[in-house]
């Protein structure tokens, strides 16, 4: 009894193979079950081994493999595989009898795992610098998740993007954030050495744990790394910059309201929608259907969301018209979305929104590419703010179509697929000066917000990038000359200027430096 007091249990690594469901966590104090955690709705949420389990014996991981609802936890993990295989046999592909069951299963795995692992090791460490991404999330266990990715310069010189790891926070805090960040990048090889060698940059969202100044994580990598460049992801400041700028229009807000009421009163109620396709099917219009809008990719979503209401405009006033007249519950509510969806003004926004985010909403799927680079940062970003700056001084497609189909005597607006259908909106100003300046101000704050979000770009390490590249086309200028004075035949010298030099030059001076 006197030695087993004294004695201090240690987590031994050869248990890993007997049962390869637990792990460590980032103290080695504590051992969890991978597989239960990522099953919490099956699990034994009380269970040492999802909680954390400080008792380093072996019986007690022997214990937890017989638990019934780890087994089923187990079960649950590869019954997905399991199907996969039967569907594949039905379709006539021989499956063969081995190894289709639960230890095959694994095995298969691990192995490929193991593979891809060993891949990607290779190519990183022969690449000569990479970049480190990462963001976290809440699982459905409330348990903080780091996904950690590496980007690097694969073998035939193009950018790659690969996983390293989703890894448990032990502590949400910077230095608890970092240390994960170091774990997921050890499972690919990168020590220290590697790290301060041949990291050149991070990028991270735009929470103050992440890219605090002093004590975020991207602070904290650039004292380790000090030539490392930080950047807020440009998909996700590009989001936070439109934001802003749709506070400096108060009337934005209540625009925002209405099309959120619009989509939550149709999107849960089946009966909704089928008394809005049937209407659609009355009038010979396309079939009206409302999905949710996603918060994660606003832009994109928005944009959607905002086609949408335009297209079936017409078949959603007659439903809400014909709901507001009832004495149902949901009368008070069609009222209230009424007062503002049929008025002058948010038709009128509606169309130039749908321009707006148009231009923001391929900006951001540009941004959102595996395949972007640095260039195409600041050449995308330029496009989309002379694009802005043109809509200022130009109404674009949709801002045209409304003026359009406005009746300024009657006023009433046509809509719908062939414009056959006519509906008289509310509130219709004398004349449009005060909603013609909310629009021109939003636009001058998108353009603001975006220079601003957007300095980083000023950094050398990515203005110097568009700066060789005029320096690339300044030689090809140079080289032009030289062939002019040796008397080089002109033919040739007129298919060298006018297939590369100037379309290079053109694409130079859309790429230029911010």
């Amino acid at each position: 009894m006197k030695y087993e007091e004294k004695r201090e249990r240690k987590f031994q690594e050869k248990w890993q193979n007997e049962f390869p469901w637990v792990e460590l966590d980032t103290t080695g104090q504590l051992m969890t079950c991978k597989v239960c955690k990522a099953y919490p709705e099956l699990s034994d949420r009380e269970s040492a081994f999802v909680k954390g389990c400080c008792n380093m014996r072996k019986d007690t991981l022997t214990a937890h493999d017989q638990n019934k609802k780890h087994k089923f936890c187990i079960d649950r993990s590869i019954s997905d595989k399991r199907e996969l295989c039967s569907l594949q046999a039905k379709n006539g592909v021989d499956m063969g009898s081995m190894y289709r069951n639960d230890k095959g299963c694994k095995t298969f795995i691990e192995h490929i795992a193991n593979s891809e692992i060993e891949k990607i090791k290779k190519d990183v460490m022969e690449s000569r610098y990479f970049s480190v991404l990462s963001d976290g999330s809440t699982d459905s266990s409330i348990t903080e998740q780091e996904a950690v990715y590496i980007r690097y310069i694969g073998p035939e010189g193009k950018p790659q993007t690969e996983c390293c790891d989703i890894v448990s926070l032990e502590t949400a805090d910077a230095s608890g954030v970092l240390q994960d960040i170091d774990r997921a990048l050890e499972t690919i090889g990168i020590d220290e050495n590697a790290f301060k060698s041949k990291l050149v940059g991070c990028n991270f969202d735009g929470a103050a744990v992440m890219m605090g100044k002093k004590g975020g994580v991207a602070a904290k990598v650039k004292e380790r790394v000090p030539h490392a460049v930080a950047i807020h992801c440009v998909a996700h400041n590009l989001e936070l910059a439109v934001l802003e700028s749709v506070k400096t229009v108060p009337y934005l807000s209540k625009f925002d309201t209405t099309v959120k009421n619009i989509f939550l009163f149709y999107y849960y109620s089946p009966k909704k929608r089928r008394e809005l396709r049937a209407i659609s099917d009355l009038l010979d219009e396309n079939a009206a259907y409302f999905s949710g809008m996603k918060q994660v990719r606003w832009l994109a979503s928005r944009h959607r969301a905002l086609k949408a209401i335009e297209k079936h405009y017409a078949v959603t006033v007659i439903h809400l018209e014909n709901t507001a007249s009832g004495k149902t519950a949901d009368a008070a509510k069609a009222k209230g979305i009424l007062n503002d969806f049929k008025s002058h003004k948010f038709v009128k926004f509606l169309h130039f929104m749908i321009d707006v985010t148009n231009i923001l909403s391929m900006l951001s799927q540009g941004y959102q590419r595996d395949d972007l680079f640095i260039t195409d940062v600041v050449r995308n970003l330029e496009k989309a703010m002379w694009q802005l700056k043109e809509l200022q001084q130009n109404k674009g497609e949709m801002g045209r179509k409304f003026e359009e189909h406005f009746n300024t005597e009657l006023k009433t607006f046509s809509c719908g697929k062939e414009s056959t259908q006519t509906v008289k909106l509310d509130a219709c100003p004398a004349n449009s000066t005060s909603s013609d300046k909310q629009q021109s101000s939003f636009l001058e704050a998108v353009v603001e917000y975006m220079d601003k979000r957007f300095t980083v770009l000023q950094h050398p390490a990515f203005s110097d990038v568009t700066v060789s590249l005029f320096n690339d086309i300044w030689v090809l200028f140079r080289f032009i000359r030289f062939c002019t004075t040796v008397h080089v035949q002109a033919p040739y010298l007129s298919y060298v200027y006018v297939y590369a030099v100037v379309p290079y030059a053109i694409y130079i001076y859309i790429c230029k430096p911010v």
